[in-house]
């Protein structure tokens, strides 16, 4: 592949990236902070008894290390958003579990999230926006694919 395509390709990524007008958050949350949230959401659909998460599934789900997710949760707990707690089945893990105020601020920011990937689509096109997606799913499933460790050197 040509240098200048890779080149415009990182470019255009980093551009995305910083564009913080489509993902400010209308709830004073970190992004870190709000895919954590967003995590334990989606976690806690498989454990509805309890709606308790294991710390290690909500770093498993995010590829983050123990340490990173320890920190973001301290900040979610400072703010009353999750509490953390132990189960008397099992006392070695922690679990965590979304507060009555975490579950609207989730659900307030999901639907302002949703809204505003409707308008791009929207002014995407329904063919480009399938096509997008298309790509999207076709890149994830390279970057799942690579052994990021040979690369490394």
């Amino acid at each position: 592949m040509e240098g200048n395509m890779t080149d415009d390709f990182m470019n255009t990524l980093l551009a995305v990236r910083k564009e913080r007008k489509f993902f400010p958050c209308l709830c004073k949350l970190r992004y870190s902070e709000m895919a954590v949230l967003s995590a334990i959401c989606f976690l806690s659909e498989s454990t509805p008894q309890t709606e308790a998460v294991k710390t290690s599934d909500i770093c498993a789900y995010l590829k983050i290390s123990k340490p990173a997710a320890s920190q973001i949760l301290n900040h979610l707990e400072d703010k009353g958003i999750v509490k953390r707690l132990q189960l008397k089945t099992d006392r070695r893990s922690a679990f965590v579990h979304i507060t009555e105020e975490g579950k609207k601020i989730f659900k307030k920011e999901q639907l302002r999230l949703r809204e505003a990937t409707h308008k791009i689509m929207e002014k995407m096109g329904e063919d480009d926006a399938r096509k997008f997606v298309e790509l999207l799913r076709k890149f994830h499933g390279i970057l799942e694919s690579m052994n990021w460790e040979e690369s490394k050197s």
